[in-house]
């Protein structure tokens, strides 16, 4: 399975002591995110995680893009819901594709924890199912 991350930086630890927790299920997937959160996620996590640009310079547009052409099947994005500011301008067309290619996606702690456990006992299957 592939998973995307997005942090905006209010949400930094969160998405390092995340990936920390569930570094023994993630590891065993695939992990895209945006360049800050990659590289905040490989050094508190030490896992391997592809760099798509910063969100505000294409790289939403290249998550976008993955779940367009089904190459994401869960979707991690925290931000400050609070003050959102720009950057959930940006989220918003990726949450809407979620919505639209029914990717699980998760944009608080208690969602992404749900759906890591669940990754991790299979339930996702239907991602993996012909026309998905």
């Amino acid at each position: 399975m592939t998973l995307a991350f997005i942090a905006d930086i209010a949400k930094r630890q969160l998405v390092q002591a995340f990936c920390y927790a569930y570094r023994p299920i993630l590891c065993k997937h695939r992990i895209l995110a945006t360049d800050t959160t990659a590289s905040w996620i490989e050094s508190a996590a030490n896992l391997k995680t592809e760099h798509l640009l910063s969100l505000a310079v294409g790289g939403a547009e290249q998550v976008l893009s993955a779940i367009e052409r089904n190459e994401v099947d869960l979707c991690v994005i925290f931000y400050h819901a609070i003050a959102p500011g720009p950057v959930f301008r940006l989220i918003q067309p990726i949450l809407a594709a979620c919505d639209r290619y029914m990717i699980p996606t998760a944009t608080n702690i208690a969602t992404a924890e749900v759906m890591v456990l669940g990754l991790d006992r299979g339930d996702y299957a239907f991602r993996a199912a012909p026309g998905s």
